[in-house]
C-alpha cells in the first residue's frame, strides 16, 4: 500500500524553510563508508566478533539531528560494512553507558512504530536518483520494520524485504548484525564493477529522544530525503535478479 504521510502535506516548497535556522543545503562532500569484499559467510547472531569485522573501516562520525541539530552526540553510533557474493552485511554498534537500562520498546510487531521504540535506520538509494529509497530497520531487540520510500514524500509500508537482523544488549550499548540477500535490494546493471550508493543511518535513542544520523539532514525531513544522503562505496553486486523476492521470513 502505498500512503502520503499527513504531516509531510506541510513540506509544500523549499521555500517555507528559507528562513527556518534549522533548514540548510546538502553537504557538497558527502560523508563516506567504505565496503569491504570478504570471501566467507557472516553468522548473523549481533555479536560482530567475526575477524572480518576488524578489515571494515568504522564510519564517520554521527550528527544530532534532535533535540540540537548539527551538535555533536551524546551517544555514539558506528556503521561498518562488508559483503559477499550473496550478502550485504552492517554491523551497527550503539554504544551507551547505561546500556540495557536505558533501551525502550514498546511493542515486538514487524513494522514497529519508529518513534517508541530505539533503533537504527537504513537508507538505500542504489540508482543515486537522491529521490527513492529502501529502508530497513531495526529495534534493539531485532524487530523489523522495512519499507519503500518515494521522494520522501510517499511510502510503501506494506512491502516486507527478505533479510535478517540479529542484536545484542549489553551493559555498554547493543549490537544490530544485518544480512541483506542481493536479490532484495533493487540496484543497476551497468557494465562497471564497483558502485557507489546513497546512503543514511539514523539512530533513536528514545531514552532521551536523541536522533542521531550518519549524514546531517534538516529536522523537517527524514532519513529518506536522499539528497542528503551520504555514500556506500566499493560494492561490486552481482547481476540483478530478474525478480525481486519478498518475504517476510529469512
Amino acid at each position: 500500500m502505498i500512503k502520503k504521510l499527513p504531516f509531510l502535506l506541510l513540506f509544500i516548497s523549499s521555500y517555507a524553510f528559507a528562513q527556518d535556522a534549522d533548514f540548510f543545503k546538502p553537504d557538497s562532500i558527502r560523508k563516506t563508508v567504505k565496503a569491504v569484499k570478504i570471501s566467507t559467510n557472516i553468522k548473523v547472531d549481533g555479536l560482530l566478533d567475526e575477524p572480518e569485522w576488524l578489515l571494515a573501516p568504522a564510519s564517520p562520525d554521527f550528527i544530532q539531528i534532535e533535540p540540537y541539530q548539527g551538535k555533536a552526540p551524546n551517544f555514539a553510533t558506528l556503521v561498518k560494512v562488508l559483503y559477499n557474493q550473496k550478502y550485504l552485511y552492517f554491523g551497527i554498534t550503539c554504544k551507551d553507558p547505561l546500556g540495557k537500562k536505558a533501551i525502550m520498546a514498546s511493542d515486538f510487531v514487524r513494522d514497529f512504530d519508529y518513534t517508541r521504540h530505539d533503533l537504527v535506520n537504513l537508507s538505500i538509494d542504489a540508482f543515486n536518483d537522491k529521490r527513492n529509497a529502501m529502508v530497513f530497520a531495526t529495534n534493539a531487540y531485532g524487530v523489523q520494520r522495512d519499507l519503500l520510500s518515494f521522494d520522501d514524500l510517499y511510502y510503501d509500508i506494506d512491502w516486507n524485504g527478505l533479510w535478517a537482523v540479529r542484536t545484542n544488549r549489553t551493559d555498554s550499548g547493543w549490537t544490530a548484525e544485518i544480512a541483506i540477500p542481493w536479490k532484495t535490494l533493487r540496484y543497476p546493471k551497468r557494465a562497471d564493477t564497483v558502485q557507489s550508493w546513497g546512503f543514511n543511518v539514523y539512530r533513536n535513542r528514545r531514552y532521551t529522544n536523541e536522533v542521531t544520523a550518519l549524514s546531517p539532514f534538516p529536522r523537517v525531513f527524514s532519513a529518506t530525503h536522499m539528497d542528503y544522503a551520504g555514500v556506500l562505496t566499493n560494492l561490486q553486486p552481482p547481476p540483478p535478479a530478474t525478480n525481486i523476492q519478498v518475504d517476510p521470513y529469512f
